[in-house]
């Protein structure tokens, strides 16, 4: 993934698209807003964003549901 001015966000990769439940079939039962990098995409591209708070609060889920499903 491409970051901000061409950087490599090598990390990034778990969360571009959504979780494959098919791996991991618990997880809609633990996260109940699933959240991605390709899903903010096409929120970006269709202006789903209303203001640059809800853009954030997409972003910030990600990680949010990041640590809730690996947390013990």
């Amino acid at each position: 993934m491409k970051g901000f001015r061409g950087v490599e966000i090598k990390t990034a990769g778990p969360f571009l698209t959504a979780v494959d439940t098919t791996k991991y079939p618990d997880y809609l039962t633990i996260v109940s807003e699933p959240m991605d990098f390709a899903k903010i995409e096409r929120k970006l591209k269709s202006d789903r964003y209303g203001s640059v708070d809800e853009f954030s609060a997409d972003v910030h889920l990600i990680f949010s549901n990041c640590h809730k499903y690996n947390s013990d």
